[in-house]
């Protein structure tokens, strides 16, 4: 009976010690991605580490507002200045007023201490609430959850949404739901673009998984066969030069090459541009353009750096953001670039600052496996703007979006009076152009853009062999001096 007494004992002294270990809440060794409710994706990356007694991580910089109109590049992490992380499982972090939020890891199930406190003020308790296995990420793994109650100095319980917020802890990979401790507690200032607010682990560098930072090669990532279908449209009122144009593009990716340093591609482009002066005007000018190009992708180290991290070009800095892009898609990661409008200058001390200009006020941004840049602004001092947009893609199997159609005809009634036939055809075709009395240049074109056949029509009805082409899918493509007829797709047996 006493043996199984010291057994059941030692059983819950095990259980107890096992529990009550080290959570670490940040690893240097690894980066991991967080999202919040908006799906903007912040990260942590430890640039270096003291060891005293106690080991002192600091995340990289962030830009930050030092007075009125007065920036740096050199500001805190989201997360804080710095994180120190004790022998005795205390991780301790630090809000924008240097405060001290004490993170007890090793805590065991139902105990509870003060996590920050304010004399005269407010203090806050941390519970540990729950504590079981849990999955996220494919991972399988430990996890405390952390709860708050937030009171006065008389300890009169507050009602604040820290109150019902959580942060959760695994055992071997630090955070799984965290909040911004910079802006510790929930209520701080408000700041113009973050607030105190919860967010869910996303990815890990180490081991690799989830949501990764998204690169320049990510985002031009194409295999063959994709094609995507972009709109641009600019306007200018009141400027001198008064204009409209809109710019379809399809992009069919035909062939790829992979090197060291860059991506290399095939690409059939096929393209209309339609140009008015001034916007209004009807009577603008239209022109079509079927080429094969070669399209080159280099790296591009300053977009390749992490969300929020600064970038420093010459006498400016900036830095890209992240996030899940829900807005026509799901599950699409974008990276936005401001550097054309949102760039701080040093002006020679401390201070960085934003100069004031006419770009237009939107970030580029740029869609992973998807291109960019994509945008939509409008001019300050002038009207007009310009926008870019995706309005198709097709990856694989997977299709979004509505098709454009792009022929080059101009004159619908025309081409529906020319008949090319037959379509498939084996030896010979037949062009019909019965109430068009020009004469035209009939073209055949292989996928790759390259004119593979011309011949001259210069009467109603002509007959082209065709017998020497290899079976396969073509296009055809019928013209006058100035503009297209028709253009189709052509099948040969």
């Amino acid at each position: 009976m006493k043996s199984i007494k010291l057994i059941l004992i030692l059983n819950l002294l095990s259980t107890s010690i096992a529990f009550g270990q080290n959570y670490q809440t940040i690893n240097s060794s690894r980066i991991p991605y967080f999202d919040n409710q908006n799906g903007n994706i912040k990260c942590i990356r430890i640039d270096s580490v003291k060891y005293q007694t106690d080991s002192i991580l600091y995340p990289f910089s962030n830009i930050r507002e030092t007075d009125y109109g007065c920036y740096t590049p050199f500001g805190s992490s989201w997360i804080g200045e710095k994180i120190i992380i004790r022998e005795n499982g205390v991780n301790i972090f630090f809000n924008k007023d240097y405060d001290s939020i004490q993170l007890k890891t090793n805590a065991l199930l139902n105990e509870n201490w003060t996590i920050f406190n304010l004399p005269d003020s407010i203090k806050i308790i941390a519970t540990v609430i729950r504590y079981d296995t849990m999955n996220f990420l494919g991972l399988t793994d430990s996890v405390k959850t952390i709860g708050f109650q937030v009171y006065d100095k008389n300890m009169i319980l507050l009602d604040k949404d820290l109150n019902n917020m959580e942060i959760k802890i695994s055992k071997n990979h630090g955070f799984v739901g965290t909040f911004n401790f910079y802006l510790f507690p929930d209520f701080q200032i408000s700041y113009p673009f973050e607030q105190f607010e919860e967010y869910n682990l996303l990815g890990l560098s180490n081991p690799k998984i989830g949501v990764q930072n998204l690169t320049w090669f990510n985002v031009y990532d194409f295999q063959i066969g994709d094609e995507i279908h972009v709109i641009d449209e600019t306007r200018s009122i009141g400027s001198g030069n008064d204009h409209a144009e809109t710019i379809n593009t399809i992009y069919r990716y035909l062939d790829r090459f992979d090197y060291a340093d860059s991506i290399k591609y095939v690409v059939e482009l096929i393209q209309n541009i339609y140009k008015s002066w001034p916007p209004w005007a009807d009577n603008g000018t239209y022109t079509y353009r079927l080429d094969t190009v070669i399209s080159i992708i280099k790296m591009n180290s300053p977009f390749d750096k992490l969300p929020s991290e600064p970038v420093f070009s010459d006498n400016k800095t900036y830095n890209f953001e992240m996030s899940n892009y829900y807005y026509h898609m799901s599950d699409c990661i974008l990276k936005s670039d401001p550097s054309s409008h949102l760039s701080y200058y040093a002006s020679g001390d401390s201070c960085w600052f934003l100069p004031t200009n006419d770009e237009c006020i939107a970030d580029d941004y740029y869609l992973k496996g998807l291109g960019g840049p994509y945008y939509d602004c409008e001019y300050i001092f002038s009207l007009g703007g310009r926008e870019r947009k995706l309005v198709y893609y097709k990856k694989g199997q997977i299709t979004w979006g509505t098709p454009l159609v792009i022929t080059g005809v101009q004159d619908k009634e025309i081409e529906s009076k020319i008949k090319v036939f037959p379509n498939p055809a084996n030896n010979f075709i037949t062009i019909q152009m019965e109430e068009y009395n020009q004469s035209a240049i009939f073209e055949i074109l292989d996928l790759k853009g390259e004119i593979i056949l011309t011949k001259a029509i210069d009467s109603k009805e002509s007959k082209i062999g065709i017998a020497d082409l290899k079976p396969g899918i073509y296009m055809y493509r019928l013209r006058d001096n100035s503009k297209v007829l028709k253009i189709d797709k052509l099948i040969i047996k």
